[in-house]
Order: C-alpha cells, then sequence, then structure tokens
C-alpha cells in the first residue's frame, strides 16, 4: 500500500512538473509574440494570399430607427445605396435582389396579413403579389425606397427580400 502511495505521488510530482513547464511556455510564447508585434516584426500575410476584407463598423450595421429594426440588412443597404450612392461603404454588398425595372423590390412581410395592409402596401405604390393570413405572411413589390414607411405600420413584424424556389435540374447519368 505505501509503495503505491510513493508512485502516487511521484507521478502527481511528475504531472504538475509538466503543467508547469506548459504555462511556463506558454507564457514565453505570448511574451515573444507581444514583443514581435511590438518592435513590427509580426508575420506578414503570403504573398498571393487574398487581401484581407476591411470589416463593416458596428455602426453601419446598426439600424437607426425603430423601422429600420424590421428590414432585413440587405434590404436596407440596398436602400443606403439608392438614397446616397458616394457615401455607402462599398465592402457592404446585398445579396441578389430581385428590383424589377420601376425600382420595385420582391419581399416577403411578416405580420398581419390584412385588407388594411394591402392597401397601404397599394397606396405606397406597391402591388400585392399574394397574401396568407394563416401564416401571416404576405409577398408583394414594394418601391425600394418606400420600405422604411410601410415598416412603420404596427402590423409589419418584418420584411426582408423573397425566398426564392431553388429547382435542381435532373442528373443525365441516371
Amino acid at each position: 500500500m505505501r509503495r503505491r502511495i510513493a508512485v502516487f505521488r511521484r507521478v502527481r510530482s511528475k504531472l504538475h512538473e509538466v503543467h508547469l513547464w506548459k504555462c511556463q511556455a506558454t507564457r514565453i510564447s505570448v511574451g515573444l509574440m507581444t514583443l514581435l508585434l511590438a518592435i513590427g516584426c509580426a508575420p506578414q500575410p503570403a504573398v498571393g494570399a487574398a487581401p484581407e476584407r476591411p470589416q463593416i463598423s458596428e455602426d453601419a450595421k446598426k439600424p437607426s430607427s425603430p423601422a429600420q429594426t424590421k428590414i432585413d440588412t440587405r434590404l436596407r443597404a440596398a436602400i443606403d445605396r439608392a438614397k446616397s450612392p458616394q457615401t455607402v461603404d462599398p465592402q457592404r454588398r446585398p445579396g441578389p435582389l430581385d428590383v424589377d425595372s420601376d425600382g420595385k423590390v420582391l419581399v416577403d412581410i411578416r405580420g398581419s396579413a390584412t385588407t388594411e395592409l394591402a392597401m397601404a402596401i397599394t397606396a405606397l405604390g406597391g402591388l400585392v403579389i399574394n397574401s396568407f393570413p394563416e401564416y401571416e405572411s404576405m409577398r408583394a413589390r414594394v418601391p425600394l425606397l418606400k420600405l422604411e414607411q410601410l415598416a412603420e405600420r404596427s402590423d409589419v413584424r418584418s420584411i426582408r427580400p423573397a425566398e426564392q424556389s431553388v429547382n435542381r435540374e435532373p442528373s443525365v447519368n441516371r
């Protein structure tokens, strides 16, 4: 029994030494990296590597009004671009939006799908494609610059680009 205790103590001592060694190695590597960064010798990106994309500032991502919180970021970016193309961050690119030649974008609207909402969309120059009151959803074409006015309504919860169906072509080698 004493022999087992002695072996256990030696093993525990060795494990403690290994742990201390790992901690010391970590401290040394962190210190070395800090020193390299301080004197400007940090590792440079490899030649031919893709350039690092600038990050979008948090202010650019944040909506400035309660109505904008209901609008998808891709639509907000398109609205910003349409309002003032010279001041928009060039790295802020929206995904594909279905915009027709009249500047109306195809959107899915979540909220109470009532006739009042349909009339409001029409009054803004939009066109209701379909309405599903049981799912509290509508699909409509709305002028891009009128989306904020639509989002101000209390019966609208969210506005996002319309989800498009994806059809898979049949495989030829079947």
